[in-house]
């Protein structure tokens, strides 16, 4: 809606992304300065009512982060928020062939040219009409999220299995997950990204745009930055054998 930019502005410590297709990630914090929640904002093509974002949370904070737009969206019709979550699914290809993969599969350009780092495009995938594609992921290499109808689940991951065959493609479970985005510095919404620390302590300046105008968590910032960030996130690196890496 018209108003969807400026309540989103209001709750979120990062710009929100001008042009059609681009992308940013921001958080949603406390007044304390402290992180509530994390999220990618994509840029949509314009709706009947407006400007459209598309909002992707922790699938973990979905009930705390839906309550949280629920009571805080626009009382004067100016934005609806809708909770799209059990619509899509989500495939993540990621790695040093991803794109050779989703080439043999996307109706779309896909080298880095067209496609670049932080943007979105809604493409054919396969059969899949309507692919909401985010070139970002969580393992810190090459790749995209592909959030794609609910109804195409099964047909697109035997796409995408039978198109990365020629690449030896596998699946990765979650802690394999944690493991390389711990080697990526990636902070972790919950452990990393929490109530405890500010989002400067956990190291994120590059997020936060204090000469925006007001957001919630602004003034708790300004007035650490001047005091002085008391501490700051570092990833350590131990050497250990057979060791599972865990984050916090």
């Amino acid at each position: 809606g018209p108003g969807a930019r400026a309540w989103l502005d209001s709750i979120v410590a990062n710009v929100i992304p001008q042009k059609i297709g681009r992308m940013t990630l921001a958080h949603s914090l406390f007044p304390s300065g402290s992180v509530r929640s994390e999220y990618t904002i994509s840029r949509m093509r314009d709706g009947i009512y407006g400007e459209r974002f598309y909002v992707v949370g922790p699938g973990a904070g979905h009930d705390v982060d839906w309550d949280f737009f629920l009571k805080n969206s626009p009382r004067d019709g100016s934005g609806f928020v809708k909770d799209v979550t059990t619509q899509y699914g989500v495939f993540i290809v990621a790695g040093p062939d991803a794109r050779k993969v989703l080439e043999k599969l996307a109706d779309a350009d896909v080298s880095n040219e067209a496609f670049p780092w932080l943007t979105m495009q809604e493409i054919p995938v396969g059969f899949a009409p309507g692919v909401r594609a985010l070139r970002v992921n969580f393992v810190g290499s090459l790749g995209w999220e592909l959030h794609h109808p609910i109804e195409y689940q099964n047909h697109l991951y035997d796409a995408l299995m039978q198109a990365g065959q020629a690449f030896d493609i596998q699946l990765v479970g979650m802690r394999a997950m944690d493991s390389m985005r711990l080697e990526k510095t990636y902070r972790l919404w919950g452990t990393d990204l929490n109530a405890e620390n500010t989002v400067l302590e956990a190291g994120m300046d590059r997020f936060v745009r204090l000469n925006k105008g007001d957001f919630t968590g602004r003034d708790a910032l300004i007035a650490q930055q001047q005091k002085g960030v008391p501490n700051r996130f570092v990833t350590i690196e131990i050497e250990a054998d057979d060791a599972d890496p865990f984050g916090n």
